[in-house]
């Protein structure tokens, strides 16, 4: 049995494929998908392409990563907004049965 030779992919077709991921919004499984690729086509075309993103593991998936006390505090503040938005749900649900009681 013959085994089949690797395709070879023009660089246009590449930084199309990646910029599908970076510039339209779709996820790299939804380019490999429609493109009929792996997913890992898609992370190594990108590497590739931008590669100043992706040096000494200084990113996670193109972004930069945030300094220890950075992801603290925003870990603090969203807490305290998770906890607030809890309250104003609460008060919701009994304003909500309030009303619902005073109907009948």
């Amino acid at each position: 049995m013959k085994s089949k030779s690797p395709k070879k992919y023009s660089q246009q077709y590449k930084t199309m494929a990646v910029n599908m991921h970076r510039e339209q919004g779709y996820t790299k499984t939804e380019v490999a998908r429609r493109l009929d690729l792996t997913r890992g086509m898609i992370y190594r075309w990108e590497r590739e392409l931008y590669p100043e993103e992706f040096q000494n593991n200084s990113t996670n998936h193109g972004q930069a990563r945030k300094p220890s006390a950075e992801l603290e505090e925003e870990n603090r503040r969203l807490r305290e907004e998770n906890r607030k938005l809890q309250e104003e749900r609460a008060i919701l649900k009994k304003a909500a049965a309030f009303f619902a009681n005073e109907q009948n």
